[in-house]
């Protein structure tokens, strides 16, 4: 998967990603930093990302884990 497949497929979870924040906060500026916070860290380690596996469950598990 390119940079930019990886990418737009990242940006094309964002609703879900926030959907998933509710479990942590109520609060909309946390929420959008929570957000921002996991697709920084998905970009920094993108690297560590399996192709083929669920890019949806690896960025819950970030965002859970910060």
């Amino acid at each position: 998967m390119t940079a930019i497949e990886f990418n737009h497929r990242i940006a094309s979870l964002k609703d879900t990603l926030e959907l998933f924040t509710r479990r942590f906060t109520k609060d909309q500026e946390e929420s959008e930093d929570l957000i921002q916070d996991t697709v920084l860290k998905a970009l920094t380690y993108r690297d560590k990302f399996k192709q083929n596996t669920n890019l949806k469950g690896w960025l819950y598990t970030i965002m859970r884990n910060t």
